[in-house]
Order: structure tokens, then sequence, then C-alpha cells
């Protein structure tokens, strides 16, 4: 039971990871029950729809810009000075030469030491046009996406509407509907940003690429976007709770996270009460419930690396013996 219902959360975790734009927000904006408001509000909230413009995208571009220019440290005494320095010690060397050969060294010292400082100072102007670049790709996309992204913006327009008339809010019949809407709204907004933040990304690398080693030790600097915090956390909590099932490893606390994760998700869904006799919900019940049971009963001791653990523990701490008792 421990390997597969470990198996599981270990494959969900993977495939969450690999999924490209994955988020919990669909699930969460379905929320039902008496703590669906409370769910819905971890939801990350729907795309800014200035952020689905081209003024939009270039105006948080321009800022990115300036954010990484600084960063980075394009064009910084930090990095200039040196090399300026070293331009003319090799210019006062050249000067001072006496013979043929003491020239040449002294002429490649000045050529090498022009061309490094000519890199540093041509690297503000490879980030716009790096920048430049990608504003014609951004161009592109929104001609080509225009009808998704109207479409999208009146979906959005409904729904805000939806939410504000207080007769119609208060219907649970309207509740459960305007949930659903939200979703398919979330739905199609992931699809367009997916494929701006594509384009953010590049301009990313764009600008990584850039910098010198030097400069990169600060990082990759990220185009900002306001992403949720709930999706790295599930995505984590899935994959570790699963490599730990497996492993045998703190079986106890992984399976008690795990538990907790997926009582989480039944109260999303309502469960019993809320959900529609959904088959899915007692899936995720019958999950529960075996992963409960093997926190129960220390399964980890059994093939798994908690029999050396508890081992250890029982001789340092349990007097030398190894009870088969959780410490």
């Amino acid at each position: 039971m421990r390997l597969a219902v470990g198996w599981h959360f270990y494959k969900q975790g993977v495939e969450k990871f690999k999924t490209r734009g994955w988020s919990s927000a669909g699930f969460l904006a379905q929320a039902k029950g008496p703590l669906g408001s409370w769910f819905r509000s971890f939801a990350a909230p729907l795309p800014d729809p200035q952020r689905l413009s081209e003024e939009g995208v270039i105006e948080v571009w321009s800022v990115f810009r300036e954010e990484a220019t600084t960063g980075y440290q394009y064009e910084s005494p930090r990095f200039l000075a040196p090399l300026e320095r070293e331009l003319e010690h090799a210019q006062t060397q050249l000067e001072a030469a006496e013979t043929e050969e003491d020239r040449r060294e002294a002429q490649e010292a000045v050529r090498i030491a022009e061309e490094r400082l000519s890199m540093f100072q041509r690297q503000a102007e490879e980030a716009d046009e790096a920048f430049r670049r990608r504003q014609a790709q951004a161009e592109h996309f929104f001609r080509s996406h225009r009808a998704d992204i109207d479409a999208y913006l009146r979906e959005l327009a409904w729904l805000d509407s939806m939410k504000s008339d207080a007769k119609t809010g208060a219907a649970p019949f309207h509740q459960e509907r305007i949930a659903t809407r939200e979703a398919e709204v979330r739905a199609k907004a992931r699809e367009l940003m997916a494929g701006i933040e594509q384009l953010d990304e590049s301009l990313a690398r764009d600008y990584y690429k850039v910098a010198t080693p030097q400069q990169r030790q600060v990082g990759v600097l990220q185009v900002g976007r306001g992403a949720s915090w709930v999706d790295p956390v599930v995505k984590w909590v899935i994959l570790l709770v699963g490599v730990c099932l497996i492993l045998g490893l703190f079986t106890r606390p992984a399976a008690v996270a795990g538990g907790l994760f997926l009582a989480s998700v039944l109260a999303a869904s309502g469960w019993p009460f809320w959900s529609g006799g959904n088959e899915e919900t007692y899936k995720v019940a019958v999950e529960l419930f075996a992963i409960l049971t093997l926190a129960a009963v220390g399964a980890g001791r059994f093939a798994g690396l908690d029999f050396f653990l508890y081992a250890l523990w029982a001789k340092f701490v349990g007097g030398g013996q190894v009870t088969g008792e959780q410490p």
C-alpha cells in the first residue's frame, strides 16, 4: 500500500512539474461547500487585462529593462573602471617600449584591453537590440491572437457583472454557474498568458546572455509577474510525499502531510454533501483513508529506511532496544 500510494503521489508531482503553465487556480475557483469562498481566495487572480495588451506588455518590459540594466550592472564603474585602468597601463607600457619585441607585446596588450572594454560598453546597446527584437515578436503575437483576447475580455466583463449582481450572486445555482464560467475563463487566460510568459522568458534569457560571467553572479533576473504561491507548494508537497513513501523515509510525517493535502482537496470539492456524488472525490477519499492507515501503522519500518532510523533512535534514545513503537 505504501509503494502504491507513494508511486501515485510521485507520478502526479512529476506530471505537474513537467506540465508547462500548470495551475491549481481552475480547481480552486470551483471550490464548493462551507469552505468554498476560503479556498477560492487562494486562486491566483486573473491576469490584469492590461497584461493582455501590447502596450501593457511593453510597459512591463520597459520596467524590466531598467531593472536588468541595474541588476547586471551594464556600464557599471565596478566593471568598467578596472578595464579602463588596464587599458591605460597597457598604453603606458606601449609608450615606454624600447625594443620591437616590447612594442609588439604592448600593442597586443592594448588590443586585448580595448576589446574587453568595448565588450562591456556595447552591453547596453546589445540589450536594447534584444528588446527591439522581442518587441517585434510581441506585436506579431497580439496580431495573431487578437480575436482570442477580445473573446476573453468579453467573458471577463460578463463574469464581473455577474459577480457584482447581488441578487444573482446570492443564489446557489448561479454561484455554481459563476464558478464554472470562472474556471473556463481562467483556462483561456492561462492559454493566452502562456504565450506572453514565453516571450517574457525569452527577453530575460537575452539580457542574461548579454551579461558576463561576473555579472551573472546575481542570478537570472525574471520579468515580474504575480504568480500564486500555492502552485509551487502543491507541486513540491505532492512530489516529496511520494518520494518519502516510496523510500519509506519519514513515512509517518509524509503520510500525515499527504493526508492533509487530500483532505483539503475533498474540502474544496465540498465532499460529501456538496460534491454532487462526483466519482473522483470518492477515489480521493479512498486514498485519504489509505494514507492515514500508513501514518497509523508506521509503514516505513517494513522494507523502508525508517527501519534504520527507528533502530538509531532506539540505540541512542530508547535504551538500546528496537521496540517497534514510534518514538
